[in-house]
């Protein structure tokens, strides 16, 4: 049951951001700035999140971990969101979002 609760609040997150994407992007924003922006903080959120939850595992990755990771970051969080918020940016949100219902 909290996989189920977890996936909702996830979805609800991205729905949210989305819709907070294309409000940034009326501005006359370029894509790629706000990608920039969101990518940084994200990036400030996450890393003060993991040394503080997860101090302790990082010494035990491998090297080879941080490389999956770092790619994972580029591809996922760098080049998706540059994507998605192109597409925001020229079709709006419904149209974005694959995945509606």
């Amino acid at each position: 049951m909290l996989g189920v609760a977890l996936a909702i609040t996830a979805a609800c997150c991205w729905s949210i951001s989305a819709i907070l994407a294309r409000l940034g992007l009326q501005g006359g924003i370029r894509a790629s700035t706000g990608t920039f922006i969101s990518t940084i903080s994200s990036l400030l959120l996450l890393v003060a999140l993991a040394l503080i939850v997860n101090l302790d595992d990082l010494p035990t990755l491998l090297p080879l971990a941080f490389l999956w990771f770092g790619l994972t970051g580029i591809v996922n969080y760098v080049m998706g969101r540059q994507f998605n918020y192109l597409a925001i940016k020229r079709i709006g949100v419904t149209k974005a979002k694959i995945g509606r219902a």
